[in-house]
């Protein structure tokens, strides 16, 4: 009886042992890797293990995708040279000539398990001819980025503008879509990027942007080293946005409630896009009232009246004297909690020894509101949805 058990034992070690080894030797070549390979559109097809498929071709481009486990969905995808001395050769292939190859490894990967890209790993501009004239462009055209680094006469204008760049290249990079051409292949299969992460900022030198045709020569700020991150399309991330905490060491209840909100935009925010005019007004005498009209709107008597400044972060600022004096800012993809979270610390409950007064939020079915002396107005709105508007209607109170 000892003996059969110890028999049995045996076969079930080796059982598991050849279980593991077969699970973590190289995948035999299937058909279609043959085709694939025999084709020319790579030299080899390595699936080493379950957590990591690479297709390589020598001299040339390798694409791996990755995911954490053997029954998980392949979550990033990372772009290199194979061999890795290929670094050391000048950057000529644009990103755009590896799309189709691209297209060749996502359809062979979608039949071995789901995919849900998280992230790509690729070269920073620089590598591609076609990122890096994209990378040009974007900081090139956008009017902001551009009166600040050729208004902004400050010795050190170079170190000052490099040490803010990092998010505000982000921006840059992704509102100028400076990597189109997989962003445009991500779409095709149902995501796009959703933002970069970068690290050690150079510049594009002079002499680079002259060979890419730039006549006026300007600062731009490039990463030498990047990671992308990707979403699904109109997928809304499960962690809400955080605003950044106030100023422990401003007393807010000696100031109003407008000089404490454009002060913390200040002090956690910048400007990305100057104030631009998005309505008109006119008065009409026969019915002794002001109409607003659109900003496109032709009547010679309409006069910009509103103003729309973006800050980073998803904040909008407004200011409008159209029909009356007001100024709203528009906290994008936050949560109604968390911009109350930040209101109640710029403007806390405060009463008033005299009158046996106190000013305090009062909740409501679309938000909140903050009653001020001297008819003023503070209130908190678009509850449950993507967009919380903050809006002031007094400039003069001291609440």
């Amino acid at each position: 009886m000892k003996y059969l058990y110890f028999l049995l034992s045996l076969s079930l070690i080796i059982f598991i042992s050849c279980q593991s080894d077969r699970e973590n030797q190289p995948v035999s070549p299937s058909e279609e890797d043959v085709e694939i390979i025999e084709n020319a559109i790579f030299h080899d097809i390595i699936n080493a293990n379950s957590h990591i498929l690479t297709f390589q071709k020598h001299d040339s481009l390798s694409i791996s995708f990755h995911r954490e486990h053997k029954d998980s969905a392949w979550s990033s995808i990372s772009f290199s040279r194979w061999p890795h001395k290929a670094f050391d050769n000048t950057d000529t292939i644009n990103l755009s000539s590896y799309m189709n190859q691209l297209d060749t490894c996502w359809n062979y990967v979608a039949k071995l398990g789901s995919i849900n890209i998280k992230s790509l790993g690729v070269l920073s501009p620089q590598h591609y001819p076609d990122i890096l004239k994209n990378q040009v462009d974007a900081f090139n055209i956008d009017k902001t980025w551009r009166y600040d680094s050729l208004n902004n006469h400050i010795d050190n204008k170079k170190t000052l503008m490099l040490s803010k760049a990092y998010e505000w290249s982000e921006y840059i990079m992704l509102k100028h879509n400076v990597y189109q051409p997989i962003n445009d292949f991500l779409k095709q299969k149902g995501f796009e990027i959703s933002g970069f992460a970068l690290e050690k900022m150079s510049e594009v030198s002079e002499n680079t942007q002259k060979k890419l045709g730039v006549d006026s020569i300007m600062l731009v700020p490039t990463p030498l080293a990047i990671n992308i991150y990707v979403n699904e399309l109109n997928h809304k991330p499960n962690k809400p946005n955080q605003l950044p905490n106030p100023d422990s060491s401003v007393n807010y209840n000696l100031h109003g409630s407008l000089y404490t909100i454009i002060q913390y935009l200040k002090q956690h925010f910048y400007v990305l896009e100057l104030p631009k005019a998005y309505e008109k007004a006119f008065w009409v005498d026969s019915i002794s009232e002001v109409i607003t009209v659109d900003i496109d709107d032709n009547n010679p008597q309409a006069e910009e009246c509103a103003f729309r400044s973006v800050y980073n972060k998803n904040i909008i600022f407004e200011e409008s004297n159209c029909e009356s004096d007001s100024k709203n800012i528009l906290f994008v993809n936050y949560t109604f909690e968390e911009v109350m979270r930040i209101m109640k610390i710029l403007n806390p409950k405060k009463c008033y020894d005299d009158s046996n007064y106190c000013n305090d939020w009062i909740y409501e079915n679309d938000g909140a509101r903050y009653d001020l002396q001297m008819e003023c107005s503070l209130s908190v709105k678009g509850k449950d949805t993507d967009t919380i508007r903050v809006e002031i209607w007094c400039f003069v109170c001291n609440a």
